[in-house]
């Protein structure tokens, strides 16, 4: 009966489960859209209206780069003619200016020269004007003290043009003689950058700098001037608007252009002025063209909302019946593993779709435990028998450490601390001679087995050199060349500090090669350093071995350690240092070696951080 409960609730929850995702589907996602887009007119608003102005400032763009191409060529068509009326006159000029302007796209040719009476059109392309005294009209010297190269003036038809001049000055006094000038008629250059439309509706107008309209595609925008209200803030160069007896057409500047009414049609308006001219272009299209783009935006709202009410949730309801069938099957199977049943595997559907990528991942998930679990496995039989091995490598290391030291004239103590079982600090004190006795406390570069072993390799170095070689530079130069054969390739150097104390004279000679200091505690005196110079064993040949003596006196103990001691490191990451050492030498009741090296060690725990990041080697002996 359970299990009969059990598929009639499955049943009963596919059902559940397309409606749930249907009415979901509605809630989630078709009423949110349309909220969404009731609450967005106001963006979409602003987005349409940017669309229609970044396409305008764009046309602008291009119209105003092409009048100034043409003007910069009519620039070069004006050097050319200074050339040949100044430097290549001709017989006919008259003729040869007006063959230029039939040639050319220019509107009128002057050649003026002063005289007595004033400025005079010496030659032109319009012969009825040769002759013509233009001095009301043109102050050549007021062009010069300005500094331009252009102005507007009427043609002689009466329309606006724009002139290009070329003043003519003599070579040696520097004064005016005369002056050459072309002109386009601005209907001409309307003409020509309205050659190519590329927004429809689109209007162009050719104003001057103060505003007035020079030229424009406009019926009924001649002899009229564009008036933009707060002025102020309008930040084209000589665009300062002025209201002359034209009729005034007023711009209403907003964040991203101008709109102005004309009757009952509003316009949207762009406005550039032309570098270095005297003259701006206008572009301005209906403002139903954004309008018309707002609309077109919500019809495509409004079809895609009725397409996903309709479409996307019947597919949805009919689609989520299906996928309910792999769905069983793979809780079926996830069931069946957290039973135990590793080995069940999901058996992918057809119509599975992303359940079957589940199911993929459920029998990935499984692999890889069955797998983790035999790793695991392997790996604790690895670690048990590694643990073996560093057990068996410890009790060796120690074996070889002298544990119970007895010789004559002094008493001796030492004690091994490493940071993992086995490492690379050693120790080591024996008899070279009758009444010497060789002491050495080193560490080798590493921790582990590595470390370990070359460690004990150092030391039987230091032992077979010792048998032959009684003198302390001479020990350590050979121990040197033979430990570097081994290590030239692979960096383990080591640092040791080696003395020799004679215990009938108390004279101790001593070595530090790299390694700190041993401190020498003194019955009410200072804690005094043995250091030396030395460079660390196994890095090169060692040409000069400084060695150092001091005379010992009964009660006099000298500590040897490694740097484990000094670079014990706090929670806040302070190191234990030497003046902590030194302090802690000096203060310690000492009644034996074996109770300094209890108490120091304790100090070093207490101050250091729990875990001990490095090995500590102590080796502290007595003069009797």
């Amino acid at each position: 009966m359970g299990v009969e409960h059990d598929t009639d609730s499955r049943i009963r929850m596919k059902g559940s489960l397309a409606i749930r995702v249907f009415i979901t589907s509605c809630a989630f996602l078709v009423i949110p859209l349309i909220f969404y887009t009731a609450f967005t007119y106001k963006r979409e608003y602003d987005r349409a209206l940017t669309q229609v102005y970044d396409s305008l400032n764009i046309s602008l763009g291009d119209q105003v780069k092409f009048l100034t191409e043409i003007t910069d060529l009519q620039v070069h068509y004006l050097d050319a003619l200074y050339e040949i009326v100044v430097n290549k006159p001709v017989d006919n000029l008259n003729l040869t200016l007006t063959q230029f302007v039939s040639d050319e796209m220019i509107s009128t040719i002057i050649y003026l020269k002063t005289d007595p009476t004033g400025v005079i059109c010496f030659a032109s392309s319009l012969p009825e004007i040769v002759g013509k005294n233009f001095s009301g009209e043109i102050d050549l010297k007021k062009i010069d003290a300005l500094n331009r190269k252009s102005f507007i003036a009427r043609n002689p038809d009466g329309n606006y043009a724009l002139y290009l001049i070329r003043l003519i000055k003599d070579p040696k006094s520097n004064a005016i003689t005369g002056a050459i000038a072309l002109a386009t008629s601005m209907q001409l250059l309307l003409d020509v950058i309205t050659g190519f439309k590329t927004i429809q509706y689109l209007d162009t107008s050719i104003l001057s700098a103060s505003g007035d309209v020079l030229a424009t595609t406009h019926s009924n925008w001649m002899q009229k001037t564009l008036l933009i209200q707060h002025a102020d803030d309008f930040e084209l160069k000589k665009a300062i608007p002025r209201v002359s007896n034209n009729d005034v057409i007023s711009l209403k500047p907003d964040d991203l252009g101008y709109e102005v009414d004309i009757g009952e049609e509003t316009r949207l308006v762009v406005l550039k002025s032309v570098t270095d001219l005297p003259i701006m272009i206008a572009l301005d299209v209906p403002k139903k063209i954004f309008l018309n783009q707002l609309k077109s935006y919500f019809a495509t709202v409004g079809s895609l909302l009725l397409s996903i009410l309709v479409l996307g949730g019947g597919a949805t309801y009919l689609l989520t019946l299906r996928i309910a069938r792999p769905m069983t099957a793979l809780c079926e199977v996830m069931k069946m593993g957290q039973e135990g049943h590793l080995e069940t595997r999901f058996d992918f559907d057809k119509w599975g779709f992303e359940v079957n990528y589940v199911g993929y991942l459920y029998n990935c998930l499984m692999d890889k435990i069955e797998s983790m679990i035999q790793e695991i496995r392997t790996e604790r039989t690895e670690k048990e028998r590694y643990a073996t091995q560093m057990v068996l490598a410890l009790e060796i290391q120690k074996s070889l450490l002298p544990t119970q030291i007895k010789l004559p004239n002094i008493k001796i103590a030492s004690s091994y601390f490493p940071a993992i079982d086995v490492a690379g600090d050693i120790f080591d004190c024996f008899e070279i001679s009758e009444g010497k006795i060789l002491l050495m406390c080193c560490d080798v570069a590493g921790k582990g087995i590595q470390a370990c072993l070359y460690s004990l390799s150092f030391r039987g170095f230091l032992r077979s050199v010792s048998v032959f070689e009684k003198k302390l530079d001479r020990i350590v130069d050979q121990v040197n060349d033979l430990y570097l054969k081994d290590t030239e390739e692979n960096s383990m150097f080591v640092t040791a500090w080696i003395g020799i104390l004679d215990t009938v004279t108390r004279t101790l000679e001593y070595v530090s090669c790299g390694h700190p200091p041993a401190l020498l505690r003194r019955h009410d005196k200072p804690v005094q350093l043995l250091e030396g110079n030395g460079i660390p064993f196994g890095i090169q040949k060692m040409d000069q071995i400084e060695v150092k003596s001091i005379q010992l006196e009964p009660k006099d103990l000298v500590i040897a350690y490694t740097d484990g001691v000094t670079e014990a490191m706090n929670d806040t990451r302070q190191l234990f240092g030497m003046d902590r050492l030194v302090v802690a030498i000096r203060n310690i009741d000492v009644a034996s070696p074996e109770n300094l090296i209890q108490d120091l060690y304790r100090r070093i725990k207490d101050f250091s951080a729990k875990e001990q990041s490095d090995d500590i080697t102590i080796l502290v002996f007595e003069v009797e």
